[in-house]
């Protein structure tokens, strides 16, 4: 009760709290004690000195430098020496030559790293682990050194990890012919990529996922999912991804299959600087023909200019005045509104580029105040083009078979543009206190036209055209500063202190869409007879789905976060180092979104025979100033954006508080567990914009207290062996879209998706085991067994009337297992002869099953999760050659059938097909110059859906699309 008190005591006083929590990151800075000047020349060593028992930082640990005559030589004389900060971290300035490092700490044995060569103008990294004294340890030579961008580094952080994990490094990107973010992550174990963007961790959709950049959570840009598009993140920007799986009390309550944490890169303590181009060729759009349409000038960089945007005379005269012919608008300013809309209605046809994409990024350390300051920016700029073909079908079930109602030859052509910029910085004050500073953004965009031609049954039957221009665009800016601070007077006390701030937004400005029917039209003679039977094409004006219609949407999404964290280090009985570890945060996001729908009414003043021969005029000619107007006899803009639905704000606050503790039970048991407790208000209210005198139209509230239990485990069955327990309890909350009344009409599923007010959150029970063992470099062999209980889950299902509605609602309870195998394996141990081989894969088995019960007209009363696949395959071959110059990698990915859509009544649910996919890439340095040739997809696998017909069981297409295959050449050069 005393907790409930003080969550609202802090909910009532959020200003305050924010505030006072960026004046404690300020405090110390005014308190700082000036440091002896160093003279830091660019020649030196640099590194970290951790404990090996929990990886944490060992500060003010001794270290004295020594250089050796010969590598043979283990004694050596002094050089010169220095003590690590409180963070770990120590440097060195040095000459060249050949050297040892002796590193100490009260209670650690010491530990000797012999054979360090250093050349002029370099800077070595060498990480130093220190083992307990109760274990013994012996001198070490070593030849290399690891950064966060390392193989080894990942796996060093997984073994540490008080948490089950897996990720993917800067340098196993290098390796494929991943692009971003998302496709890197398909190569982690447990995960697929759905849509190209959307990561599912362990067979949960999207929804049960969370985006970290740099540790601090971010919003959305995308208004109908609970997701962030992981396309948005170019891979030369990070260091490395982690996915955290199992539950810890300092995260976020809302988690469900993982935490997706991705680091950008940092600044490595010397100067470096890199850039790098590359250019390839599809065989299905390089130079063929490629659709397009009158666009903007910087459609390049993936912004438009104006030209898709809504004009300026709907702006100035009609901000907040619905458009209707028998409006409040004169005939003659109901045809100026029309008019003002650009005639961007032509399909153009032109010859596709080829995909290209330019990197560059600069870093260094210089001295300020007689104190380091690291800094680095980089900044990434790509575009893609893709055609593509296939086959976009929706069946009913008649006498058990499924028949096709709508047989739609589909083509696409998509230029995809992403860039992205990334400054950071850190200055350490003295040896307690540092700060830092990192700020990232990126934008997308997306052009496609897209034509769907064939049958339609559920009218005529006679051939129909759709076509869709479609442009988004999406931007996602983060800024944060952080700062830690180590009070050496109170044990070591450390304080952490961070504000992160970020915008999402989207940007869908001009969507068009028209329909054109065949109409069956004859001649006859002077008696009636029908001499002749011909087809023409005309504009379809059935409805208002059907008429050519205009839409224009935009969201904006702001979330602050401040957080205060206080690790408070002690000895446990056995005298082993463990730490306390509390904090509070607090989550403030808002939401603005926006839709406007036009569309073009047909003439009423028509005669049938002009009618047919007017109507069968292209849209550029149709739409243009000599047809739209604003008599009845022309086509006239109007408006039908609903004022209760269409546009809402959303309100999230979120106040938490936790403690935990990580300590060794003994010196091979460690437990990490705690609680955190989290107190939300999320609220959505739709409002009417031709309207500010009125208040909310619908309102949703969502209030919720949870205690949030976890507990992690890890037994070391030896230096290199791990068992690990888990247990937790999370939560699942609706996205803001999700509790708002806002629906919108899917031209190729045929249905309206819509929200819904009355959701609850989920609650998830996560239950998991896993044998890890590493045990050579960069080797790893695991096991996971996991088990999640889900109560009142979300998932989308089909409700009954006049127009059947896809909409999210609370299932009774859902359920999923599975398993998990993960290798990493140097072929050498096999035969010398393959020293240079390395082999590795993983494997994931998932079951999942929901009761849907009576809530909706689906065809399936217990489905699976949907976008879960019961299989998960990777597998990749690689080549090292001796000197590092040369590498290649054979890439293999696939997944198991999967659900993407329920069924209404007796019509089968959709499946998306198992498609294997399988990428080669070669890499060559010379010199300061590395070159990657890739080839991908090179089983040329199409993108298939279909449904079981129920008669018999055969899989029937639903949508075809032909992906074709790809080959890149990229050049990069850098320090």
């Amino acid at each position: 009760m005393k907790s409930q008190k003080a969550l609202e005591w802090i909910a009532g006083h959020r200003l305050w709290v924010m505030t006072s929590i960026i004046l404690l990151s300020i405090f110390p800075l005014l308190h700082t004690h000036p440091a002896i000047a160093q003279d830091h020349s660019t020649t030196q060593i640099i590194g970290k000195i951790v404990s090996s028992e929990t990886g944490d930082p060992l500060p003010f640990a001794n270290i004295i430098l020594k250089r050796l005559d010969s590598k043979s030589d283990t004694i050596g004389t002094a050089a010169g020496g220095t003590f690590a900060m409180d963070d770990g971290i120590y440097r060195i300035a040095t000459t060249p030559g050949l050297y040892m490092i002796h590193a100490s700490y009260i209670g650690y044995h010491p530990k000797k790293v012999i054979g360090i060569e250093i050349k002029e103008g370099q800077s070595i990294t060498a990480e130093i682990t220190l083992v307990p004294s109760a274990i013994k340890i012996e001198t070490v030579k070593v030849r290399s050194y690891k950064d966060e961008t390392s193989e080894a580094s990942i796996l060093q952080q997984q073994r540490k990890s008080p948490a089950v994990s897996d990720g993917v490094s800067a340098e196993q990107i290098a390796k494929t012919s991943d692009s971003n973010a998302g496709e890197a992550l398909q190569r982690v174990t447990g995960l697929t990529l759905v849509s190209g963007r959307y990561v599912y961790v362990r067979g949960l959709g999207e929804r049960y996922s969370s985006t970290q950049v740099d540790g601090s959570t971010i919003g959305t840009p995308e208004p109908n999912k609970r997701v962030v598009p992981l396309d948005l993140f170019a891979a030369g920007l990070l260091d490395n991804i982690v996915v955290q799986k199992t539950y810890t009390p300092d995260k976020s309550g809302d988690f469900g299959g993982g935490i997706v944490n991705i680091n950008i890169r940092d600044f490595p303590g010397h100067r470096i600087w890199s850039v790098s181009a590359s250019s390839g060729y599809a065989n299905m759009t390089t130079g063929k023909s490629f659709m397009s349409y009158a666009g903007g000038r910087y459609d390049f960089l993936g912004i438009d200019d104006g030209t898709r945007g809504l004009p300026d005379l709907v702006k100035e005269i009609a901000p907040h005045t619905i458009i209707r012919d028998r409006g409040v608008f004169s005939a003659d300013t109901l045809e100026l509104l029309g008019e003002s809309f650009k005639n961007t209605w032509k399909t153009k046809n032109k010859k596709a580029f080829a995909p290209y994409s330019f990197q560059g990024s600069f870093g260094n350390e210089v001295q300020l105040f007689g104190q380091p300051l690291g800094f680095l920016g980089s900044i990434s700029l790509s575009q893609s083009f893709n055609s593509s073909t296939g086959k976009e079908i929706s069946n009913a079930v008649d006498l058990g078979y499924l028949v096709p109602q709508r047989n739609y030859d589909a083509r696409r052509s998509q230029a995809k543009t992403l860039w992205g910029l990334i400054g950071n910085a850190s200055y350490r004050l003295n040896s307690h206190n540092t700060i830092s500073l990192r700020t990232m953004l990126n934008r997308s965009s997306e052009d496609e036209v897209r034509h769907l031609q064939g049958p339609n049954f559920d009218t005529t039957g006679d051939d129909w055209l759709n076509v869709r221009y479609r442009y988004v665009q999406r931007g996602i800016l983060t800024n944060s500063i952080a700062s830690h601070h180590n009070i050496a007077p109170l044990g070591g006390i450390s304080v952490d202190t961070k504000f992160s701030y970020s915008r999402s937004t989207l940007d869908e400005p001009d969507r068009r869409e028209y329909n054109y029917e065949i109409k069956e039209k004859y001649t006859t003679n002077d008696d009636g007879q029908i001499i002749e039977t011909y087809h023409i094409w005309r504009l379809s004006t059935k409805d208002n789905s059907l008429r050519p219609t205009r839409q224009f949407g935009s969201m904006v999404e702001d979330q602050r976060i401040p957080e205060l964290t206080v690790t408070i280090p002690f000895r446990q009985w056995d005298s082993l180092d463990s730490k306390f570890k509390m904090g509070v945060s607090y989550e403030n996001r808002d939401r603005d979104f926006s839709w406007r729908r036009f569309y073009y009414k047909e003439p009423s003043r028509v005669s049938p025979v002009l009618s047919d021969s007017l109507y069968a005029l292209p849209p550029e000619i149709l739409l243009s100033n000599e047809w739209v107007g604003g008599s009845s006899s022309d086509f006239r803009l109007n408006e039908n954006t609903s004022p209760g639905t269409d546009n809402y704000r959303g309100h999230q606050d979120i106040t938490a508080a936790y403690a935990m503790v990580d300590m060794p039970l003994h010196h091979k048991l460690r437990i990490v567990g705690g609680f955190r407790v989290e107190d939300a208000d999320v609220v959505v209210e739709t409002y009417n914009p031709y309207d500010d005198t009125v208040g909310p139209i619908y309102r949703s509230e969502l209030k919720n207290t949870d205690w949030l239990p976890s507990i992690n485990l890890t037994y070391s069955l030896s230096k290199k062996t791990n068992l690990r327990l888990a247990a937790s309890k999370t939560i699942n909350r609706p996205e803001f879209r999700e509790i708002s009344p806002f629906n919108i009409l899917d031209i190729e599923g045929g249905y309206t998706q819509t929200g819904n007010t009355n959701l609850k959150r989920a609650q998830i029970y996560n239950y998991d085991a896993r044998f890890e063992a590493f045990p050579g470099f960069s080797e790893l062999v695991a096991f996971s067994l996991f088990y999640k209980h889900l109560k009142d889950p979300i998932e989308r299902t089909i409700v009954p009337g006049a127009q059947p509605l896809i909409q999210p609602q609370n299932v009774k309870v859902g359920k999923l297992y599975g398993a998990e195998i993960e290798a990493r394996y140097g072929l050498g141990h096999m035969a010398g002869s393959f020293r240079n081989f390395a082999l590795s894969g993983n494997l994931t088995l998932v079951k999942s099953e929901t009761d849907v019960g009576d809530l909706g007209i689906q065809h399936t009363s217990k489905p699976p999760l949907q976008g879960q696949s019961p299989t998960v395959v990777n597998l990749g071959l690689t080549y090292v050659s001796s000197t590092g110059q040369t590498s290649a990698a054979l890439i293999y990915n696939a997944f198991g059938r999967r659900l993407d859509a329920l069924g209404a009544l007796d019509e089968p649910d959709i499946y998306e097909v198992p498609r294997h996919l399988v990428d080669f890439t070669i890499r060559r340095q010379l010199g300061r110059y590395t070159f990657k040739f890739a080839v991908e997809n090179i089983l040329d696998e199409d993108i298939r859906f279909e449904q079981k017909q129920p008669i018999d069981g055969a899989d029937k297409p639903t949508t075809i699309i032909e992906m074709g295959r790809a080959v890149s050449l990229s050049v990069s050069l850098g320090s």
